[in-house]
């Protein structure tokens, strides 16, 4: 086999494996690594204006994809990844961060602090918070690390990964046929009948079953979305979600009661509360779902099915049965497996009490009680839902960190076909506009819409450069509540002041109009004034930036 040098080999063999978008940052020490990127043709190699915006762009293309990827240079270049490392991670997204490091000039002894410029000990540093973080040290192991840092990013319950390669072993030339590969441990496929059986038994028995979908499902990336619901069908039982299944359903779905925990739906918090079983598949039991681990769904049993056995074993309430699975093959199964069963009949009351739930608690508008005042304000909760009504079925919603992230979910109208995602263990400001690039690129759908608050927006606000160099036709939405308004009211509450909030507390805000227009960006205002629906049908059709 002919020789290929290692900077391209890294990025074909990402190439073969679907990723055909590489967010990139150039840096002196990855000089080589961007070099393979842009030498593949199948990958369109994307320059943003921070690190941190190339990773979180990588992570959102990679919760579309079967894998993502992204390349930057050595110390703080890498560092700067730390962020959406740490929301790949959280969130179960297999990323290949690839990241350059100095070349022979290696510390030698762990007392030295650093020999080369901008060394620092990348693979240590991101280990707490990767499924695999490593040193390539020798042109040798090029092709068993790569091959075991993309297994592992896949396998079982995924995640993100670090390739840290040195500036001598990028510019290396191998043949890879006569590397070391990586042999994946062997798996037996595994036979869930005995699983289902009780779960029937169990909701036979019950007379209040309540079935909560989590993020694993969406992690799971089902190869055929109609078993779930086909499942939900036979077993026809009210639904919750959590916030990272939210997209799974849809508004007018009948058994949809929405999400659950705080920031959720009263119908939904109501109906785990009166449950007497409750069945999760994928859900994490975390303090944003369980308000009071001593009241969550006190009068239930738990049936969990998760791939991860810590999350059960260490939630926060108690799991009576523990299913541990791979949702992608356990789903099937169990479709397959209900084929041979009748429908299951709801109990009428419990029926009855569910169309009740959803039909006065599932609608969210804490402003409605404003009075008068309602007239000099756009209500964050009727905006919303106005722009969920009119984006179109392959619309997706990216919200920030803060409030604007509570509003998108608590007022979402989703169509059956609409996607909605954020950063949710992580949650890290700035995450939704460079989410906006790598969605736009995993898809290309021509409704990305972005919201963000004033506050978060700012954190990565250059990437306006990216998004109006490349034409990229994502609507931006800014909800300035003119404060950082998640931490304003618990710090007024606490301590009787605004430090760093607003403007009294030293916090302030640009124009962001102008701002747009700086960046060649169609800016325009929008206040109680404002006919929302012909605007928004004006923007959404819009084929540029707004």
């Amino acid at each position: 086999m002919k020789k290929i040098k290692i900077s391209n080999y890294i990025f074909k063999t990402l190439n073969q494996h679907g990723v055909n978008f590489v967010p990139v940052y150039p840096s002196g020490n990855a000089l080589h690594l961007i070099d393979g990127v842009g030498n593949q043709k199948k990958i369109k190699a994307f320059v943003n204006y921070h690190e941190q915006a190339s990773g979180l762009a990588a992570e959102a293309y990679g919760r579309f994809k079967k894998l993502g990827a992204c390349c930057v240079g050595a110390g703080p270049a890498a560092t700067n990844l730390s962020s959406a490392i740490m929301s790949a991670y959280c969130d179960s997204i297999p990323v290949v961060f690839v990241t350059g490091q100095v070349g022979m000039f290696h510390k030698k002894h762990p007392k030295i602090r650093q020999r080369g410029f901008q060394e620092v000990d990348v693979a240590e540093h991101m280990k707490p918070i990767t499924k695999y973080s490593v040193l390539v040290k020798k042109k040798e192991n090029i092709r068993y690390e790569l091959e075991k840092a993309i297994f592992l990013a896949l396998d079982g319950r995924p995640g993100p990964v670090v390739l840290d390669v040195p500036y001598n072993v990028q510019l290396a030339y191998v043949d890879a046929s006569k590397l070391k590969s990586y042999k994946p441990p062997k798996k037996s496929k595994k036979n869930y009948k005995n699983y289902f059986k009780t779960i029937l038994k169990n909701i036979n028995k019950s007379k209040r079953p309540v079935i909560l979908l989590g993020g694993g499902l969406s992690c799971a990336k089902l190869r055929n979305k109609n078993d779930l619901f086909r499942i939900l069908e036979k077993l026809n039982i009210p639904v919750c979600t959590t916030w990272a299944a939210t997209d799974l359903l849809y508004f007018d779905y009948s058994l949809n009661l929405g999400d659950v925990g705080r920031g959720g739906k009263r119908s939904a918090v109501y109906a785990i509360q009166e449950s007497d079983l409750l069945i999760t598949f994928g859900t994490r039991f975390t303090p944003k779902i369980v308000i009071d681990e001593k009241k969550f769904a006190n009068k239930a049993k738990f049936i969990s099915v998760d791939i991860d056995m810590a999350e059960m074993t260490h939630a926060l309430v108690k799991v009576d049965y523990k299913i541990k699975a791979d949702l992608s093959d356990f789903i099937p199964q169990f479709n397959n497996f209900l084929k041979k069963h009748p429908k299951l009949i709801l109990n009428k009351s419990w029926n009855q009490r569910a169309k009740e739930l959803k039909d006065k608690f599932y609608i969210v508008d804490e402003t409605i009680n404003l009075g008068k005042n309602i007239n000099k304000y756009i209500s964050p909760y009727k905006f919303i839902s106005e722009l969920y009504n009119a984006a179109d079925t392959s619309a997706i919603f990216i919200p920030d960190a803060g409030m604007n992230d509570n509003w998108t979910y608590q007022a979402n109208r989703l169509k059956k076909g609409q996607r909605l995602f954020t950063g949710f263990g992580a949650g890290p400001m700035g995450y939704s506009l460079p989410a906006g690039i790598g969605a736009f690129y995993a898809t290309k759908s021509n409704q990305i819409i972005v919201i963000a608050g004033d506050g978060g927006f700012q954190m990565n606000i250059q990437e306006l450069e990216a998004i109006s160099f490349h034409k990229i036709p994502i609507k931006i939405f800014i909800l300035n509540n003119e404060c950082l308004g998640n931490t304003k009211f618990p710090v007024l509450k606490l301590f009787k002041n605004t430090l760093g909030n607003d403007k009294k507390g030293g916090y302030s805000w640009p124009d962001f109009c102008e701002v747009a227009r700086a960046y060649k960006i169609e800016g325009h205002e929008v206040n109680s004034k404002t006919k929302l629906k012909p605007f928004l049908n004006k923007i959404l059709k819009s084929k540029k930036p707004s």
